[in-house]
């Protein structure tokens, strides 16, 4: 028995080491693919301002174990050895920079996780983060208007409201709670205004710049004489006008059948939003007061046509609602639109009638101009034919009524003959004014530069009494001649 031992020695030691190294080899892979799935996160609360105390925290992310090591450690010129931390998933370490020390600057702090494994801590975790340390007071400048905060990268505000500008100090130390503050405002180059916080209504679109100067003193609890403390802010404002007045043009009272087309226009400053929406004829301005644009159309000229069809009449309702990047509300501008139908005539009475009225009144008014210079270039001349042939009795002196009465017997012949006779009957009045006829006739010869007619070789008379008819020759005939 004694002699087997060293032989059955050796394989059993053989096997124990190898199972030592399996037992390791799968540690350490365990170990590895712990690492892979596990990360750190480093946060911290500055920037801080030197003499202050800026803290780190460290949480571990995808496994929960009752106990872990954190080691912090930064690259600070001043150095300083690393520091560790027991814990469970979150370690945090405040640090306090001098600034008789330390520089300003941005700096790395990295925080490895380490898991205790037997004998050994085996890293599980590693994260960094980049910190900021300065000399000056670290803060902001808050603009707010009508209870809305702008954020930092904003810029634009409204005209003719009050803007409100204070300043948020980032101490989440405390360093400076006991401090004496001294804040100084100026716009653009104007004069200095010192007050906590600074008000001012913008009148104009022009860009503006806020300065603000701060002045701390802090005193130590461990030190005998103040620290002052300094900082300088500035904030970029945009004041930008509001849209306060809508103007539509247009015609509201339609026809049936007609398009409803408007130009609205507005003032304010771009960009602008817009659209309208179509509500019943019954609506009121409070339906209207919560209505909101769901795609609105963008555009940097306040002046778009509103077109419409509404195919049945009565009163219709358009809400326009406009707004811009000062006004989170929409301006709502409400029109009402009437539709009336209208009866439709005949044909004839509408359109035939009017127009045949017209050519007609057109055709007369022609045919008078034209008759009238037609007539105008037309001369009337009175011609009398005298026959110097007739004997002196016959050129004797007519009354109107003898013209008349001679004008009668002409038309009607056979009256006269038979009142020839009771013509002859009054033969004495006749010879009553034949002597004055006679007496007349002799002062026309005397007068007249003609000689007298011949006569005939009988008697000195006419040679041709019987030519009776040519008594007739002796009215006054009217004749017209050309121009």
């Amino acid at each position: 028995m004694s002699d087997s031992g060293p032989f059955l020695r050796p394989p059993l030691f053989r096997c124990q080491r190898r199972w030592l190294l399996l037992s390791t080899a799968t540690l350490l892979w365990v170990l590895s693919a712990a690492a892979e799935a596990l990360e750190v996160n480093v946060t911290n609360d500055g920037p801080a301002i030197l003499d202050s105390t800026i803290t780190f925290r460290a949480r571990l992310i995808g496994a929960d174990y009752p106990q872990l090591y954190y080691v912090f450690q930064h690259n600070v010129p001043s150095g300083g050895r690393p520091v560790t931390i027991t814990n469970g998933t979150e370690a945090t370490l405040p640090i306090t920079f001098l600034a008789y020390r330390d520089q300003p600057g941005e700096y790395l702090m990295t925080v490895t996780v380490l898991k205790q494994y037997l004998f050994s801590r085996h890293k599980i975790a590693e994260g960094s983060c980049k910190f900021l340390l300065t000399r000056d007071i670290v803060g902001r400048i808050v603009v707010s208007q009508d209870n809305h905060t702008l954020s930092d990268d904003e810029t634009i505000v409204s005209t003719n409201r009050t803007t409100n500008f204070t300043f948020e100090l980032h101490d989440p130390s405390g360093y400076f709670t006991n401090s004496s503050d001294s804040l100084s405002w100026k716009l653009d180059y104007g004069l200095s205004h010192y007050a906590p916080y600074y008000t001012i209504n913008f009148t104009d679109t022009n860009v503006h710049t806020v300065n603000l100067i701060v002045v701390a003193l802090v005193t130590r609890p461990n030190s005998t004489s103040p620290q002052v403390k300094l900082g300088s802010f500035t904030r970029t404002i945009a004041p930008k006008d509001p849209i306060t007045g809508v103007n539509v043009q247009g015609n509201i009272w339609l026809r049936r059948g007609d398009v409803v087309s408007l130009q609205v226009s507005c003032n304010g400053s771009a960009p602008y939003n817009y659209c309208w929406k179509y509500l019943p004829g019954n609506a009121t301005s409070n339906s209207t007061a919560n209505l909101t644009c769901d795609e609105p159309i963008s555009t940097n000229q306040c002046q778009f046509p509103l077109v419409h069809y509404f195919p049945q009449d009565g009163s219709h309702f358009i809400a326009i609602l406009v707004s811009n990047i000062v006004q989170a509300k929409p301006y709502i501008k409400n029109i009402e639109v009437h539709i009336y139908d209208v009866p439709r005539s005949g044909l004839l009475s509408t359109i035939i009638l009017p127009i045949v009225c017209s050519l007609l009144a057109f055709v007369i008014l022609v045919t008078g101009i034209a008759y009238h210079i037609h007539t105008r270039n037309r001369l009337q001349v009175e011609v009398a034919d005298f026959d110097f042939q007739r004997p002196d009795l016959e050129l004797t002196e007519k009354t109107f009524w003898e013209h008349l009465l001679g004008a009668w017997r002409d038309t009607f012949p056979n009256w006269s003959k038979q009142s020839h006779h009771d013509v002859d009957s009054a033969g004495e009045g006749d010879s009553l004014t034949a002597p004055a006829n006679n007496h007349r006739h002799s002062d026309e010869e005397k007068k007249s530069p003609q000689t007298s007619s011949p006569t005939g070789p009988g008697n000195g008379t006419d040679t041709a009494p019987a030519e009776k008819s040519g008594a007739d020759a002796s009215v006054w005939t009217t004749g017209q001649v050309e121009r």
